[in-house]
């Protein structure tokens, strides 16, 4: 479920294993370095990120957008970005996200702030107009193993929105599309 990794600010880059797993793909996880590669050369053909030949190496941190370019380069995976400007909005998005699950069913990962999530699910009542999130925090570095730590200590769990998204922060969803023609 998670990857045990030091470097815990590249969190971005823990949330690809089950992004591609969803995503009908039998390509392997590519490495850290080969990402940021993969960046630069979809910087230099694409006016969306300007990301240099810096990144190579380093333990820059990259969003939903970059993730978005790399997902269409390497893998050919459509993805729409969902952008919230406020933390505090993104519960009026809970419709966008359910729509999200229900047609692709693919993970999500949600960049702002200087964090990033992977979301795995929504519980949305529209009567009530209450929603809680199935949050994948990949800044958890313990055993793989250790499933009931895990869920004990909210590295992955149903949250509400107040306890993850702050409302000083913008949010990025990124939604991959799963393929039309198989």
């Amino acid at each position: 479920m998670y990857l045990n990794h030091s470097l815990t600010s590249m969190c971005v880059y823990l949330l690809w294993q089950p992004i591609l797993s969803s995503s009908y793909t039998n390509l392997p996880v590519p490495s850290h370095r080969t990402i940021q590669q993969d960046l630069v050369a979809c910087s230099s053909s694409s006016s969306q990120s300007s990301s240099s030949s810096s990144i190579v190496g380093s333990k820059q941190w990259i969003g939903a957008v970059e993730l978005q370019m790399v997902l269409q380069h390497r893998y050919c995976i459509e993805s729409r970005i969902l952008h919230v400007p406020s933390g505090a909005d993104v519960s009026s998005k809970a419709r966008d996200i359910y729509k999200h699950f229900k047609s692709e069913g693919t993970p999500v990962m949600i960049g702002g702030g200087h964090l990033a999530y992977g979301l795995l699910g929504i519980d949305w009542n529209v009567t009530e107009k209450k929603s809680k999130y199935l949050i994948l925090d990949p800044h958890y570095t313990g055993s793989d193993d250790n499933v009931s730590k895990i869920l004990k200590n909210g590295w992955c769990g149903w949250k509400d929105a107040s306890d993850v998204f702050k409302a000083d922060n913008f949010y990025n969803f990124l939604l991959p599309q799963r393929p039309r023609v198989i």
